[in-house]
């Protein structure tokens, strides 16, 4: 994104103004550089989310597929761009208003700064004829995207509207990243690295992901989460890990509360306690990693915690000769806009690794 002289100027009173707030720990220039970045990527979503409503209309594309971008992100810019629009009849515009009060609570004139800023940044493309028919079609599963992905507003669909929770969280960690946890539990020892099945000519580890979404409570008994742990009981592992992601965001005292308690660790069977492991991941990132080091792997009391092997680290490895499992953080030290693509850091945080 290049920006005009007069838009400069504009940015950088917005930032003065968030760092008057907030103090000289909040850094203009990283925040400036993360602002854009997420600006740019919000537009190539839009771009996404456009064809897919002109594809649904069987019209010819008017943009063109973009490199980057995701259409469930694609609603933002036009979201975003009318958020300090007080007097908005649209639903999801009053939604998002209300997801940003809770979200940014005391911090109203942060808020505000930050709103003039995304104002001056985002140029939604969408038109109005499209967004009348988005939210329209949306809920009759008629908008595909480009990649296959339907775009609705059911529970956990691409459109659901409680995903405002975590882009929304996302700029309050860019803001406050020293509210996110400490990567390192407060009396570390070492990380589980330790060999596994000592004696047996095999060991039965089961994987999962993406599997904290909760219980269901449905009419038909739709409940995939407790399906799917069904079989992995059934399959009787010595070890049990989990990829991450706890939706919506993984909390701990966050806004929507409870999330990685009630979506995930209170859904954890108590026979798999001692040899459970859970990985971090870009939606327990939302939720500042709080839920995740604080409740699932319980930095308070580890070794109350089915995860309690991990110590309260979110990295191991297990040895099982000729093999290693590692598991590795790929979302703490992810530096990627709303931590989807992943990493490990930095050359700057690991010189002896990553040179």
């Amino acid at each position: 994104m290049e920006l005009t002289e007069e838009m400069e100027k504009s940015v950088r009173s917005e930032l003065d103004k968030i760092q008057g707030e907030i103090g000289p720990s909040f850094d203009t220039g990283e925040f400036s550089n993360k602002i854009i970045a997420l600006v740019d990527y919000l537009h190539d979503s839009e771009k996404r989310l456009i064809i897919a409503i002109e594809k649904s209309q069987h019209l010819p594309p008017t943009v063109k597929v973009p490199e980057s971008g995701r259409a469930e992100f694609g609603w933002l810019p036009y979201l975003f761009k009318h958020a300090k629009d007080t007097g908005s009849s649209d639903p999801l515009v009053k939604y998002l208003q209300e997801v940003l009060k809770r979200v940014f609570g005391k911090y109203e004139s942060t808020l505000e700064s930050l709103l003039r800023l995304l104002g001056i940044l985002l140029d939604p493309q969408i038109t109005r004829e499209q967004w009348i028919y988005l939210e329209k079609n949306m809920g009759e599963h008629d908008i595909i995207a480009g990649d296959g992905t339907i775009v609705g507003d059911g529970k956990y669909e691409d459109l659901d509207k409680d995903w405002l929770y975590a882009p929304v969280w996302y700029l309050f960690n860019l803001v406050f990243p020293t509210d996110v946890a400490r990567f390192t539990p407060p009396k570390p020892t070492a990380p589980f690295n330790s060999t596994i099945g000592s004696g047996l000519q095999s060991i039965n580890i089961a994987i999962i992901g993406d599997w904290g979404t909760g219980k269901y409570e449905s009419a038909s008994g739709y409940d995939p989460a407790t399906w799917v742990m069904q079989a992995v009981e059934n399959l009787k592992p010595d070890y049990v890990i989990h990829l991450g992601d706890v939706y919506y965001a993984g909390t701990e005292l966050r806004y929507p509360p409870g999330e990685e308690a009630y979506n995930f660790l209170d859904l954890w069977p108590n026979k798999f306690s001692g040899k459970s492991f859970t990985l971090n991941s870009n939606h327990e990132m939302y939720g500042g990693a709080q839920g995740y080091f604080n409740i699932a792997l319980n930095r308070r009391d580890p070794r109350s915690s089915p995860f309690s092997v991990q110590k309260g680290f979110s990295y191991f490895a297990l040895e099982f000769d000729p093999w290693v499992l590692v598991g590795l953080d790929a979302a703490y030290n992810d530096t990627s806009t709303l931590y989807m693509q992943g990493g490990i850091g930095t050359e700057k945080l690991f010189p002896v690794i990553l040179s």
